[in-house]
């Protein structure tokens, strides 16, 4: 079995950024933000997790939201 996180974020595209910049991320998977959300998978040397614009309709806030 194999387990990957999944992040919700407040600007996917800003956050994909992010990641790439800071640890080197690769993206795997990317449904671009032109489709509604940005939903991505990337890898960071070897882990993978997955990431998400917020859908607060389907109960998935960011951090940013519930602060």
């Amino acid at each position: 079995m194999r387990l990957e996180p999944f992040l919700n974020v407040s600007n996917g595209p800003e956050a994909i950024d992010f990641y790439k910049s800071a640890f080197g991320a690769s993206v795997l998977f990317l449904i671009p933000p032109e489709t509604g959300s940005t939903i991505a998978q990337l890898e960071i040397s070897g882990a993978t997790f997955w990431l998400a614009d917020e859908s607060p309709d389907h109960q998935n806030p960011s951090p940013e939201t519930l602060q």
